[in-house]
């Protein structure tokens, strides 16, 4: 189970502990600049307390001892009149509240746009971090949620940093507001500090762990729908051939769910601004009685502090009520950030292991001679023992080499070694002498082309598809074209009406499997790679589609070293040699003539 932060501080320490230096500085920046609109606030306020006053009691203000000396000392004969006085506060207010308002805006939209930049900083850090962990991490990680995970960084900055300036500006506005009352009113602002925040504080704490449970609740509902979504829509085939109505049934029943989780959650969260909203209208009329029955105020002195309480309460209570909301909000927040961070903690730490491990890129890795498999051997971290043991084989640059071996045997995972996605538990692998380590793996795999079981086609050109992750604007026109006829594809350039430049459909909707195959194969050589390796690449064909691919496969031999894993023998026979795979070891190594036999014995007796 997941830590909990138990405390605000510490959430807002790991998520400010990660801005970078910029934006400490800008944060920082608006923190004060909040502070100075709650100062001015404050000033404003005690601007319209008076100005009330002087409406309500223009005579006391007038002969008041300070108006009288503020009076003569600035030699205004002006506000010895009661329309001199009433004029020049209302002139005064109009003043602040356009100076505050305007403060206000323009803060609002830094913090807005800076919530908004922290956002897509997050956003970038996941996305790009994501992209970066390991073949293998990726291997035990649901796809559909780290989709989520990216789209949850609006919880960061857009939701949990606007509410820490939510509760740092409003805190603050409280304590300078309650500061005014104590000096004017010292009894009163001491029972409002005590009832209201007594009262505030005893919502909150009855409200967060309902809140939070809630929340969990959330949380765990929106994973579930997004799986149920992905896993329905990716799969739309099957589902429809299936007559499966339970894909839409478990959606309906985890949305309701989730509703109405998320309607207890709102409830929760606005329940003490409600409660505040009760208080307050009690703690005004409370103090109206005390001072006209117990404290034996004058009439000017109960309209001059009711004045400056109602003013202040008008700022005071939404203040509180924001901080409160402000607060829940948190709540609500904490199993959806805890999540971001988490992946985020992984990210760093792979980061860190990396540069640990020496730089990740190089220039270059030519490959010139030979690639050597020397005493190989795998095993997944999520499972004990080796999946691969002890292989050792060698492949000869410009040669055809063809894997075979049962489902389950381990040629897959062994390709993903020769790709440079795993990292051998034990044993080295060599290009020409070179072991490919964590200096140069990246630099290998951009030699490395690669055609997959099922091919992945995304919804754009087939332009955008052979260039795979260029924009329009980068993709060399002339090269795609030299891909698509090496990739035997002139009888679909025939039928796009926009050549490559033709959107092809989400998935290759509009392509047969032979001819997204072939697209695939345009892909992988699009970067021009050294080594073409083909997964299974004819497995899901028809005898036709199958034979038109491997025709495109050998077409490429002379041209590029070619490694092809396959079930069907009929795909390997032209190979220059053969590695047999067999429960994660190599069982026989030789041309076709040598171990194609022996396999198709093996197969048969292993069937009787």
């Amino acid at each position: 189970m997941k830590e909990t932060p138990q405390s605000f501080i510490r959430l807002f320490r790991e998520i400010v502990g990660r801005f970078p230096g910029k934006r400490k500085k800008q944060f920082w920046g608006l923190l004060a600049c909040m502070m100075f609109v709650s100062l001015f606030e404050t000033v404003t306020v005690g601007a319209i307390a008076f100005f009330m006053t002087a409406i309500a009691s223009s005579e006391g203000v007038l002969q008041s001892g300070k108006m009288t000396s503020f009076r003569e000392f600035f030699g205004i004969e002006f506000l010895g009149t009661i329309q001199g006085l009433v004029v020049s506060v209302s002139v005064l207010v109009v003043i602040l509240m356009v100076l505050k308002n305007g403060l206000q805006s323009l803060v609002l939209f830094w913090t807005t746009r800076f919530g908004a930049q922290l956002d897509a900083f997050f956003g970038d850090k996941l996305f790009n971090g994501f992209l970066k962990m390991p073949y293998e991490w990726h291997l035990s990680h649901n796809s559909a949620d780290l989709v989520l995970a990216v789209d949850w960084r609006s919880y960061i900055g857009h939701s949990f940093i606007a509410n820490c300036f939510t509760i740092m500006g409003d805190t603050l506005l409280v304590l300078l507001m309650l500061s005014t009352l104590f000096l004017v009113q010292p009894v009163t602002s001491v029972m409002i500090l005590l009832f209201a925040g007594g009262a505030a504080y005893y919502a909150y704490r009855k409200m967060h762990a309902l809140q939070q449970k809630m929340s969990e609740r959330c949380m765990q509902y929106s994973v579930a729908l997004n799986r149920h979504v992905t896993k329905g829509i990716h799969g739309i085939k099957d589902v429809k051939v299936s007559g499966q109505d339970s894909f839409a049934e478990n959606f309906e029943k985890e949305a309701y769910s989730y509703a109405i989780s998320q309607g207890f959650r709102n409830l929760f969260a606005t329940l003490p601004v409600r409660i505040m909203e009760v208080i307050g209208f009690i703690m005004l009329t409370s103090t109206v009685c005390l001072m006209l029955f117990f404290m034996n105020s004058s009439t000017t002195r109960i309209t001059a502090t009711i004045s400056l309480l109602v003013v202040a309460s008008w700022r005071i209570l939404p203040a509180i009520t924001r901080i409160l909301s402000s607060f829940t909000g948190f709540r609500s927040m904490i199993p959806f950030i805890q999540t971001e961070i988490e992946y985020i903690k992984e990210i760093e730490s792979n980061s860190n292991h990396q540069r640990v491990a020496g730089p990740v890129t190089v220039v270059d890795f030519p490959f010139t001679n030979e690639i050597s498999f020397e005493k190989v051997s795998f095993g997944y971290k999520a499972r004990e023992g080796y999946v691969l043991e002890d292989i050792s084989f060698m492949i000869k640059k410009g040669q055809t080499t063809g894997f075979i071996g049962c489902s389950g045997a381990g040629k897959s995972t062994l390709v993903d070694i020769l790709i440079g996605l795993l990292v051998p538990s034990a044993g080295k692998v060599l290009v020409d002498g070179r072991e490919l380590d964590n200096m140069g793996r990246l630099a290998w795999m951009k030699t490395v082309g690669y055609v997959p079981q099922s091919p992945y086609i995304y919804d754009g050109t087939l332009a955008g598809n052979i260039a795979f992750g260029l924009s329009e604007s980068e993709i060399d026109r002339e090269l795609v074209l030299e891909c698509c006829r090496k990739a035997s594809m002139q009888d679909i350039l025939d039928n796009l009406p926009q050549g490559i430049d033709t959107p092809i459909g989400e998935r290759g909707v509009r392509l047969s499997g032979g001819q997204q195959q072939r697209v695939v194969i345009a892909r992988a050589l699009y970067p021009r790679p050294e080594v073409m390796i083909f997964d299974e690449a004819t497995s899901s064909l028809d005898s036709k589609s199958e034979k038109a691919i491997q025709n495109t496969i050998y077409g490429l031999r002379g041209n590029q070293t070619l490694i092809i894993i396959a079930h069907r023998l009929a795909t390997v026979k032209e190979c220059d040699f053969l590695v047999w795979i067999e429960n994660g070891k190599a069982k026989m190594i030789g041309t076709p003539a040598g171990v194609l036999d022996k396999y198709e014995n093996s197969l048969h007796n292993n069937a009787l």
